[in-house]
């Protein structure tokens, strides 16, 4: 087998909703995310050098800690789904990043703050391997608008556990119903993967390896082969072919509200902060955090506008700590539009922006709860 090199754009992401915090579960072709750049993730060991002395100025020895929690991060572009009371594309992002997903059928889909922040898995295919997350977490979202492109989420946050399947070929024949495979090299392979044989791909479900035991490259399939292999066949990282029908917003259909009334912006920003601390501390079997807790919420941004006369208000406003209600908007047919509301922004006192021949007001924003859990809400309808 050729020892090929990965191709950027043979890029493909699933995240699909876990029922327990940290169980991986496999992705459907409904999971897939239309990503708007490349994935990162990544997961590092940690060590600690022994303090221990040795005639030498060399570290001759270190002790591996327990793994910390990975990291990952992508943009997406919001795409509604086009009809109304469905899902957008990526709903367990938006659920994860705020809490709750309220769904009202024919008519909109509703995302909102919570106490509790719900876990998803990811899937991460990069060309010849697929890596996968487990226990994953929306920390940290920016929502940008402009006058060009499409309205584009930043999205990062941490994991609990990271494995990833390669591309390997059998050693050695493979029975069908038999759940051990030998390949070349069991190491392209952790526990709960998904792969598929070539020619085998356990009709359209591919197979979740339980097991991997690099001395004998033996790799243990939680079922049995439905068709087999012959040596020499490839062993490869297993993804549903995705399907995606829904359209990304354009920035050009977007506009901003303050108390109710629409305001020609030149761009908007709002950032939501909301990183849960996984628990790297706490000793068990697992070698891993399998457990987090979530920490304080903080919404804010900026908007910009041009100067105008009647926008001097915005400087009282400021000084005098005003709430406001303040809203982005954005898409103009049924089933594809997307209104992130804030009912209690305060907007500070603007800065000035004089780029010739016009001047601009920088208005940074802080969004504020009412009764808690009401800082933010992203609504499609």
């Amino acid at each position: 087998m050729a020892n090929r090199i990965a191709r950027a754009r043979e890029q493909v992401v699933f995240a699909v909703a876990e029922t327990t915090r940290g169980t991986l579960v496999a992705p459907a072709a409904s999971d897939l995310v239309v990503v708007a750049g490349y994935a990162k993730l990544g997961q590092q060991p940690s060590y600690t050098d022994s303090p221990e002395i040795v005639d030498s100025r060399d570290i001759i020895a270190d002790f591996q800690d327990r793994t910390p929690a990975g990291t990952w991060s992508f943009p997406i572009i919001i795409r509604p789904s086009g009809s109304l009371g469905v899902e957008p594309n990526g709903s367990v992002l938006y659920e994860s990043l705020l809490g709750t997903r309220t769904v009202n059928a024919g008519a909109s889909v509703v995302y909102s703050p919570a106490i509790e922040k719900p876990s998803f898995s990811l899937w991460v295919k990069k060309s010849h391997s697929v890596m996968h997350a487990s226990g994953c977490t929306v920390g940290k979202a920016t929502l940008r608008t402009g006058a060009k492109g499409g309205l584009t989420l930043e999205l990062s946050g941490g994991f609990m556990q990271m494995g990833w399947a390669g591309e390997d070929t059998l050693a050695a024949d493979a029975a069908q119903g038999a759940t051990d495979i030998t390949v070349g090299d069991a190491r392209k392979y952790t526990v709960g993967a998904m792969v598929q044989l070539e020619g085998d791909d356990n009709g359209g479900s591919g197979y979740q390896v339980t097991a991997v035991n690099t001395t004998t490259n033996v790799v243990t399939l939680a079922s049995g082969l439905a068709v087999g292999g012959s040596a020499g066949d490839a062993v490869s990282g297993w993804l549903p072919t995705g399907s995606q029908t829904s359209n990304p917003l354009e920035n050009r259909k977007s506009s901003a509200e303050i108390a109710g009334s629409s305001l020609p912006i030149k761009s908007m920003e709002v950032t939501i902060t909301d990183d849960v601390q996984y628990l790297e501390d706490e000793i068990s079997t697992d070698d891993y955090p399998t457990e987090y807790v979530e920490s304080t919420r903080q919404v804010g941004g900026s908007l910009e506008v041009y100067f105008r006369q009647d926008d001097l208000v915005y400087f009282q406003a400021g000084r005098s700590g005003t709430e406001q209600a303040v809203a982005l908007v954005c898409g103009d047919t049924a089933g594809s539009r997307v209104r992130v509301e804030m009912p209690r922004a305060r907007l500070a006192v603007p800065d000035i922006q004089e780029a010739d021949p016009t001047v601009a007001l920088q208005m940074p924003l802080k969004a504020l709860g009412t009764d808690g859990e009401d800082s933010i809400s992203f609504t499609f309808t």
